[in-house]
C-alpha cells in the first residue's frame, strides 16, 4: 500500500474517532457529568486524535502539494475547521446552560458536515 493510501486511510480514522469522541463527551457531559470528571482519559485523548487528525492532514497536503490559500476548497476546510473549534469549545467548556449547549454542539455538528461535503466534492461550496 503506498504511503497516500495510509495517510488518507488514517485521516478517515481519525476523523470518525474525532467526531465519535465528540458525541460520546457530549452525551456523559449532559447526562453523566460526574462520570465525565472522572474519566481523566476523556481529557488527552481528543487531543491526540485531534493532533493526529491535523498530523495525518498536513501529510496529505505535502504529498499532494496542495495547500490553504492556494486551493480554495482547502482554505475552506481550514476556517471552517476554526469555526468548530470555538463552537467546540463553547459547547464543552465556556457556555453553563444545556440550551446554549445543545446550539453550539448542533451548529458544530452542521460545520462537521460542511467539512465532509467539502473533502468529498473538493469545492467550498460543499453539497450544494
Amino acid at each position: 500500500m503506498n504511503v497516500y493510501l495510509v495517510l488518507k486511510h488514517a485521516h478517515l480514522s481519525f476523523v470518525a474517532l474525532s467526531i465519535g469522541l465528540m458525541w460520546y463527551r457530549m452525551g456523559l457531559r449532559w447526562l453523566q457529568p460526574v462520570k465525565l470528571n472522572q474519566m481523566r482519559w476523556l481529557r488527552w485523548l481528543p487531543h491526540l486524535i485531534d493532533t493526529l487528525l491535523l498530523s495525518s492532514a498536513l501529510g496529505l497536503c505535502w504529498l499532494l502539494q496542495q495547500w490553504p490559500g492556494q486551493s480554495a476548497w482547502l482554505t475552506a476546510k481550514v476556517i471552517a475547521l476554526l469555526v468548530y473549534i470555538v463552537l467546540s469549545s463553547l459547547a464543552y467548556k465556556r457556555l453553563q446552560t444545556k440550551s446554549s449547549q445543545l446550539v453550539c454542539f448542533v451548529l458544530g455538528q452542521a460545520v462537521v458536515l460542511y467539512l465532509i461535503g467539502v473533502a468529498i466534492h473538493k469545492t467550498p461550496s460543499a453539497w450544494f
